[in-house]
């Protein structure tokens, strides 16, 4: 994993419940490097970002850890550690999400696949 210039990534959340609202919500992020194997994030959500500081580091090859701060109590509000199989077609991602008191008040556990279509090669859209 290798991080050039700047990017942007947005993430879409989508009700999985079994009444099927189809509720869903997204955040893009703009991810700014500032040194190697370092970046920092902003989210264009300004409440999901309010006081908080993001940071993202490289750990070898498959693994990223990302550590969200708040700026004014100094608290880890976030943690999330990445870890992608060795063909990046997949990843686990746990995260951790904490008040801003430091008092944990949620895990996430995932996991994700990329989905290829078989005659291009291109990411499948999401239905």
């Amino acid at each position: 994993i290798l991080f050039v210039n700047s990017c942007f990534s947005t993430q879409v959340c989508c009700d999985a419940s079994k009444n099927k609202i189809g509720m869903s919500n997204s955040r893009t992020f703009h991810y700014i490097p500032q040194s190697n194997a370092t970046l920092y994030a902003e989210a264009d959500d300004p409440e999901f970002m309010e006081d908080t500081i993001m940071k993202i580091e490289e750990l070898g090859s498959n693994v990223l850890v990302l550590t969200a701060v708040n700026a004014t109590t100094g608290q880890v509000v976030v943690t999330e550690t990445i870890t992608c199989s060795a063909d990046f077609h997949s990843r686990v991602r746990t995260v951790q999400r904490f008040d801003s008191f430091g008092e944990l008040y949620g895990i996430i556990i995932c996991k994700e696949k990329k989905v290829l279509d078989i005659e291009t090669g291109a990411l499948t859209p999401f239905p």
